[in-house]
This record gives C-alpha cells, sequence and structure tokens, in this order.
C-alpha cells in the first residue's frame, strides 16, 4: 500500500466517526516561526472557519495539503504579539 492509499484510508476511515490522525505541519521552528504558526492558525481558523466547526473539519474541508500550506506561510518573519494580549513587551522588570 503506498502512503497516499494510506493517508486516503486514514481519512476514510476519520469520515466514519473514527478519531482524526494528527498532520505534521513543521518541526524544528524558531520561535518567531512558532508564534506566526499559531498566528496563522487563528487568522486561518476566522477566515476559512465555520462557526462551531472543530479545527479537524476544517482540515477535512480544506484538504491537509492546503491547511498545511495556509499554517506555514511567512514562517520566517519577525513575529509581532499584540500589545493589548502582551502589554510588558518591552518593558523592564527586576
Amino acid at each position: 500500500m503506498t502512503a497516499r492509499e494510506k493517508v486516503m484510508k486514514l481519512m476514510s476511515a476519520e469520515i466514519r466517526g473514527k478519531p482524526f490522525v494528527g498532520i505534521k505541519i513543521a518541526d524544528h521552528l524558531t520561535e518567531d516561526a512558532c508564534v506566526n504558526l499559531v498566528q496563522n492558525y487563528f487568522d486561518l481558523l476566522a477566515a476559512e472557519g465555520k462557526k462551531g466547526e472543530r479545527a479537524a473539519d476544517v482540515i477535512r474541508r480544506l484538504g491537509p495539503d492546503d491547511f498545511k500550506v495556509k499554517l506555514t506561510r511567512d514562517l520566517g518573519r519577525n513575529a509581532t504579539l499584540p500589545r493589548s494580549i502582551f502589554p510588558a513587551i518591552g518593558k523592564r522588570t527586576r
């Protein structure tokens, strides 16, 4: 059985109600790349997700390859954390 056939078998099993199998998205990321990956995830769910939809359902609907491409775009850019959530960024602490 080829790798593609195995993936298709696992995906069809998930559709029948079995648990979703994890997908390796990236490895050996820098801290900035990790922050960017998480931001891409939230941006993707905001743009592509439907209200109440689980992430596994978004992956199934978009397809794992498209989902991975959208999550890993621009990982090399400098990460920026919103100051409204992280107000202490840039402030010195004792």
